[in-house]
Protein backbone atom coordinates (compact mmCIF):
# COMPACT_ATOMS: atom_id res chain seq x y z
CA UNK A 1 0.00 0.00 0.00
CA UNK A 2 1.43 3.38 -0.95
CA UNK A 3 1.36 6.37 1.36
CA UNK A 4 -1.36 8.89 0.65
CA UNK A 5 -0.99 12.47 1.79
CA UNK A 6 -3.46 15.31 1.99
CA UNK A 7 -2.64 18.95 2.71
CA UNK A 8 -5.00 20.76 5.08
CA UNK A 9 -4.55 24.47 5.74
CA UNK A 10 -5.65 26.33 8.89
CA UNK A 11 -7.93 29.29 9.15
CA UNK A 12 -7.74 32.60 10.95
CA UNK A 13 -6.49 32.39 14.50
CA UNK A 14 -3.24 30.61 13.65
CA UNK A 15 -1.38 33.86 12.89
CA UNK A 16 1.63 34.67 15.06
CA UNK A 17 4.30 37.35 15.22
CA UNK A 18 7.23 35.99 13.22
CA UNK A 19 4.97 33.80 11.08
CA UNK A 20 6.73 34.66 7.82
CA UNK A 21 10.27 34.18 9.16
CA UNK A 22 10.19 30.38 8.93
CA UNK A 23 8.61 30.25 5.48
CA UNK A 24 10.53 28.44 2.78
CA UNK A 25 12.04 30.58 0.04
CA UNK A 26 9.72 31.01 -2.91
CA UNK A 27 10.35 33.23 -5.92
CA UNK A 28 6.78 34.55 -5.95
CA UNK A 29 6.39 35.27 -2.24
CA UNK A 30 8.04 38.74 -2.11
CA UNK A 31 5.96 39.87 -5.10
CA UNK A 32 2.76 38.48 -3.58
CA UNK A 33 3.53 40.11 -0.23
CA UNK A 34 4.05 43.45 -1.99
CA UNK A 35 0.74 42.95 -3.81
CA UNK A 36 -1.00 42.12 -0.53
CA UNK A 37 0.32 45.31 1.04
CA UNK A 38 -0.78 47.36 -1.98
CA UNK A 39 -4.26 45.79 -2.03
CA UNK A 40 -4.84 46.06 1.72
CA UNK A 41 -3.02 49.32 2.43
CA UNK A 42 -1.48 47.63 5.48
CA UNK A 43 2.26 47.14 6.17
CA UNK A 44 1.80 43.37 6.39
CA UNK A 45 5.47 42.35 6.37
CA UNK A 46 6.20 44.64 9.31
CA UNK A 47 3.17 43.42 11.27
CA UNK A 48 4.08 39.79 10.66
CA UNK A 49 7.63 40.41 11.84
CA UNK A 50 7.10 42.73 14.82
CA UNK A 51 3.39 42.99 15.58
CA UNK A 52 1.84 44.26 17.71
CA UNK A 53 -0.35 41.21 18.29
CA UNK A 54 -3.55 43.29 18.33
CA UNK A 55 -2.84 44.68 14.85
CA UNK A 56 -1.82 41.26 13.55
CA UNK A 57 -5.13 39.85 14.83
CA UNK A 58 -7.11 42.40 12.81
CA UNK A 59 -8.88 40.35 10.16
CA UNK A 60 -7.66 42.72 7.42
CA UNK A 61 -4.06 41.82 8.28
CA UNK A 62 -4.44 38.25 9.48
CA UNK A 63 -6.28 36.89 6.46
CA UNK A 64 -3.88 38.00 3.70
CA UNK A 65 -0.87 36.94 5.78
CA UNK A 66 -2.32 33.52 6.55
CA UNK A 67 -3.25 32.99 2.92
CA UNK A 68 0.33 33.78 1.88
CA UNK A 69 1.83 31.55 4.59
CA UNK A 70 -0.48 28.64 3.73
CA UNK A 71 0.17 29.06 0.02
CA UNK A 72 3.96 29.33 0.49
CA UNK A 73 4.15 26.16 2.60
CA UNK A 74 1.94 24.27 0.19
CA UNK A 75 3.92 25.49 -2.81
CA UNK A 76 7.19 24.44 -1.18
CA UNK A 77 5.85 20.94 -0.60
CA UNK A 78 4.58 20.67 -4.16
CA UNK A 79 7.86 22.03 -5.53
CA UNK A 80 9.70 19.38 -3.48
CA UNK A 81 7.74 16.68 -5.29
CA UNK A 82 4.92 15.94 -2.86
CA UNK A 83 1.86 14.73 -4.73
CA UNK A 84 -1.08 15.04 -2.34
CA UNK A 85 -4.25 13.10 -3.05
CA UNK A 86 -6.24 16.08 -1.79
CA UNK A 87 -5.92 19.64 -0.55
CA UNK A 88 -8.38 21.19 1.87
CA UNK A 89 -8.66 24.06 4.27
CA UNK A 90 -10.57 25.18 7.29
CA UNK A 91 -12.42 28.44 6.62
CA UNK A 92 -9.77 30.86 5.32
CA UNK A 93 -7.47 27.91 4.61
CA UNK A 94 -9.81 26.88 1.79
CA UNK A 95 -8.47 29.75 -0.33
CA UNK A 96 -4.88 28.45 -0.24
CA UNK A 97 -6.15 24.94 -0.95
CA UNK A 98 -8.06 26.20 -3.99
CA UNK A 99 -5.06 28.14 -5.29
CA UNK A 100 -2.76 25.15 -4.84
CA UNK A 101 -5.28 22.90 -6.58
CA UNK A 102 -5.17 25.25 -9.58
CA UNK A 103 -8.75 26.49 -9.24
CA UNK A 104 -7.41 30.04 -9.36
CA UNK A 105 -4.00 31.71 -9.31
CA UNK A 106 -2.39 32.82 -6.06
CA UNK A 107 -2.87 36.40 -7.28
CA UNK A 108 -6.61 35.87 -7.70
CA UNK A 109 -6.76 34.12 -4.33
CA UNK A 110 -4.99 37.05 -2.72
CA UNK A 111 -7.45 39.51 -4.24
CA UNK A 112 -10.38 37.42 -2.96
CA UNK A 113 -8.89 37.13 0.51
CA UNK A 114 -8.13 40.85 0.82
CA UNK A 115 -11.69 41.70 -0.25
CA UNK A 116 -13.12 39.03 2.07
CA UNK A 117 -11.17 40.46 5.00
CA UNK A 118 -12.29 44.01 4.19
CA UNK A 119 -15.94 42.98 4.00
CA UNK A 120 -15.74 40.97 7.21
CA UNK A 121 -14.17 43.91 9.05
CA UNK A 122 -16.82 46.26 7.64
CA UNK A 123 -19.69 44.04 8.78
CA UNK A 124 -18.13 43.52 12.21
CA UNK A 125 -17.66 47.27 12.70
CA UNK A 126 -21.35 47.88 12.06
CA UNK A 127 -22.57 45.13 14.37
CA UNK A 128 -23.24 45.48 18.07
CA UNK A 129 -22.42 41.78 18.50
CA UNK A 130 -19.25 39.97 19.21
CA UNK A 131 -17.65 36.57 19.19
CA UNK A 132 -15.51 34.62 21.59
CA UNK A 133 -13.48 31.45 21.13
CA UNK A 134 -13.86 28.90 23.90
CA UNK A 135 -11.11 26.33 24.36
CA UNK A 136 -11.15 23.35 26.68
CA UNK A 137 -14.92 22.87 27.08
CA UNK A 138 -17.22 20.44 25.33
CA UNK A 139 -20.48 21.44 23.63
CA UNK A 140 -22.81 20.72 26.58
CA UNK A 141 -20.61 22.76 28.95
CA UNK A 142 -20.65 25.73 26.57
CA UNK A 143 -24.43 25.44 26.16
CA UNK A 144 -24.86 25.38 29.94
CA UNK A 145 -22.64 28.45 30.33
CA UNK A 146 -24.76 30.35 27.81
CA UNK A 147 -28.09 29.58 29.52
CA UNK A 148 -29.79 32.77 30.59
CA UNK A 149 -27.64 35.04 28.44
CA UNK A 150 -30.03 36.65 26.00
CA UNK A 151 -28.77 36.78 22.43
CA UNK A 152 -25.85 34.41 23.03
CA UNK A 153 -25.53 31.05 21.30
CA UNK A 154 -23.01 28.64 19.89
CA UNK A 155 -22.33 29.59 16.30
CA UNK A 156 -19.45 27.29 15.44
CA UNK A 157 -18.04 24.09 16.95
CA UNK A 158 -14.65 23.50 15.36
CA UNK A 159 -13.45 20.47 17.29
CA UNK A 160 -13.61 18.68 20.63
CA UNK A 161 -11.91 20.56 23.45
Amino acid sequence: MSARTALVFPGQGSQRIGMLAALPEHDDLPRLLDAAEALSGIPLASLAERGPEEALSDTRAAQPLLFLADWAWGSALLDAGLEPVAVAGHSLGEFAALALAGVFSPEAGLELVVERSRLMAEVAAGSPGGMVAVLGLDGPAVTAALEGIEGAWTANDNCPG
